[in-house]
């Protein structure tokens, strides 16, 4: 669910992104949100609540480097399917390394 909220948040928010406004006219401030901006930023803030709620259960030395591991990934996949971004060699086999740590992590 972490991960799941995390990745989403973060693909909507660049989205929404590029059509976010503030400006700062005659003493007043203009903001100008799409609705995937939004929703990226109601994911994001869900996904910190899971994050604390994860903390309160597990060791933090265990959780960080699975769970920002996978959404490295994860966020990854998404931005090459979604936002049709280019992948590199590098970025492959990061991804691999990442998957081999968490399994590594995961053996008892």
């Amino acid at each position: 669910m972490y991960t799941f909220f995390t990745v989403s948040g973060l693909i909507l928010l660049k989205i929404g992104g590029e059509t976010f406004v503030l400006t700062f006219e005659y003493g007043k401030m203009n903001l100008c949100m799409s609705w995937q901006f939004i929703l990226g930023f109601i994911a994001y803030v869900t996904s910190f609540v899971l994050w604390i709620v994860l903390l309160q259960k597990f060791n933090l030395s265990y959780m960080y480097p699975i769970l920002v591991g996978l959404a490295y990934i994860f966020v990854l996949l998404a931005s090459i399917i979604i936002l049709k971004e280019k992948v590199t060699n590098f970025n492959i086999a990061g991804s691999v390394i990442i998957l081999v740590g968490i399994l590594f992590m995961n053996i008892k």
